[in-house]
């Protein structure tokens, strides 16, 4: 195998799924379930990728404890309630690239701050589980992003050197995480962060569409 990359770990939401819909929805909805009163759409969106626990205490400014817990079980039950993960698309020619990556042999996996089990869920839902080697959520390490620990985790356990890994996602926090890790990143433009924003966290690459990952990898 003579790819630039032997890895690539993947952030889900934004990067691989089309989950915008389905979490604003849900977060609008567990605010209302939470007594407090709605924010605009765009204040959600600038929060996908940040743990449940962080995201509650930026919308209600509240960072008690018990209440972020609250918060965070209240959203992932309602996501469940309203099947959220029906709303939950893929990018244009995800699925494709993916199952040219696995055929030559590159480790993939995802690394997100959503929960384990929700992850396992999306992935079987979007038949894409069967290309992805290890799935690291919010659950699985101490500290997420943009702490390196996902990416650590990953790496650790399949022997791989952080030169061998290709970082990729659409959030500044994808990049830090991923530099972090002593990994090169690549930002995707179609998802919550715009590219000055990616840039600016000092993604190696910019790519507009994740077919564009091809060149970069192999």
């Amino acid at each position: 195998m003579n790819n630039r990359f032997s890895a690539v770990v993947l952030d889900f939401d934004g990067t691989v799924g089309d989950t915008e819909f389905s979490i604003i929805s849900t977060a609008q909805s567990t605010l209302a379930a939470l007594h407090l009163p709605p924010v605009p759409d765009s204040s959600i969106k600038a929060l996908i990728g940040v743990p449940l626990r962080d995201v509650f205490g930026a919308l209600s400014d509240n960072h008690d404890d018990d209440f972020l817990d609250f918060a965070a079980s209240t959203y992932r039950r309602i996501y469940v309630e309203e099947n959220s993960i029906a709303k939950v698309t893929l990018f244009p020619e995800v699925a494709s690239t993916l199952s040219a990556l696995h055929a030559a042999g590159v480790f993939l996996a995802i690394a997100s701050s959503r929960g384990h089990a929700s992850l396992e869920m999306i992935t079987e839902h979007l038949g894409i589980n069967g290309f992805i080697g290890m799935i690291v959520g919010a659950e699985d390490v101490l500290k997420s992003k943009p702490a390196p620990d996902m990416v650590l985790k990953i790496l650790d356990s399949n022997s791989i050197n952080p030169d061998a890994a290709l970082v990729v996602g659409d959030t500044s926090f994808d990049i830090a995480m991923g530099h972090s890790a002593g990994c090169r990143t690549c930002g995707v433009s179609y998802g919550n962060h715009p590219v000055p924003r990616l840039k600016s966290a000092g993604a190696d690459y910019i790519i507009s569409c994740f077919s564009q990952l091809l060149g970069l990898v192999l």
